[in-house]
């Protein structure tokens, strides 16, 4: 007679084999789809941390600046638009950026006082120059803020800064965006407000002209 036992296993064996687990072999797609999911979820930490850390480094500087700030306000403001002007600054992109006129600006260089919110804009402006110049090498402040941000619209750090974007010419001084992702922050829809239908070519002659695009 056969033995039962020999036959079916002991409470503790059947315990045993129901506590391994079923090992499941995925298809190719849901391995595509898992690490898909992963790459997914690793993208969304990473793009996290990079926002927690560029909200960081702009409240540092807007303490910085704002220290700088308030040092170069107690200067009178004829000498601090000297200085802007001496740093290659034209009176019409200082007016702009400070929110005025430039007759305004012809007046308190000539001694009247400006109220001192527009006080405060001069010294905010020469502190954002120096802090540029001297923590992130742009040597020639001013020259670099008159050059337009990309070859495909005409917008500059001197657009950008009268608009109040500070952090974003901060971000392209420091290289830490693109010239797209700087449009893109401060003007969206820039492609197509910019974009021409008409190129610059050149003739047979050597001289350059301009034509349609379609007409390659």
């Amino acid at each position: 007679m056969t033995d039962a036992r020999s036959q079916s296993p002991t409470s503790a064996e059947a315990v045993a084999q129901s506590e391994v687990p079923t090992l499941k072999t995925l298809t190719i797609d849901e391995r595509i789809r898992d690490i898909a999911a992963r790459a997914g979820h690793l993208r969304y930490s990473t793009s996290m941390v990079n926002s927690d850390a560029a909200e960081l480094q702009h409240e540092a500087v807007h303490i910085q600046l704002d220290i700088r700030t308030a040092h170069l306000a107690q200067q009178e403001p004829a000498t601090l638009l000297e200085q802007l002007s001496d740093m290659g600054f034209a009176w019409r992109d200082i007016a702009r950026m400070v929110g005025v006129s430039v007759p305004a600006l012809r007046r308190w260089r000539t001694g009247e006082l400006p109220s001192g919110q527009h006080r405060r804009g001069v010294a905010q402006l020469l502190a954002f120059a120096e802090t540029i110049r001297d923590e992130l090498v742009i040597f020639e402040p001013a020259s670099w803020m008159e050059v337009p941000i990309s070859g495909e619209a005409p917008t500059t750090p001197i657009d950008l800064y009268a608009a109040g974007q500070l952090d974003t010419v901060f971000d392209l001084a420091s290289e830490h965006c693109t010239p797209e992702e700087a449009l893109d922050q401060a003007e969206p829809g820039w492609r197509d407000k910019y974009r021409s239908d008409w190129e610059v070519d050149t003739a047979e002659d050597g001289q350059p002209y301009i034509r349609l695009k379609s007409e390659q």
